[in-house]
């Protein structure tokens, strides 16, 4: 069995993309889904240390983890410019929210 060609492939997965994209609330709103094929538990631990940020967000480049609710990141803009803030955990229930 062959495979179609890339093209194919994109146009596939740009259509997927689109059906599952949630419509916007506003002119300034957007959401999307993404489907993760991985256990919900694994998903939310990964994403809850915020040392891997920057394996999911391109700028973030550094995580320092000051304690269970507080961390330290570091991000690259452009121009070479870095700026650091902090983030705050304010709600969390496991395998289900976290908001900071």
């Amino acid at each position: 069995m062959r495979s179609a060609p890339s093209s194919c492939r994109d146009e596939a997965r740009e259509s997927l993309m689109q059906m599952m994209s949630l419509p916007p609330r506003d002119a300034s709103t957007i959401e999307a889904g993404v489907i993760i094929h991985c256990a919900v538990d694994k998903v939310f631990r990964f994403y809850r240390d915020f040392q891997n940020l920057p394996r999911l967000l391109g700028d973030v480049i550094a995580v320092e983890q000051i304690d269970r609710a507080d961390s330290r990141s570091t991000v690259q803009g452009p121009l070479g410019i870095r700026a650091h803030w902090t983030i705050r955990v304010t709600e969390e229930r496991p395998d289900e929210l976290i908001r900071y």
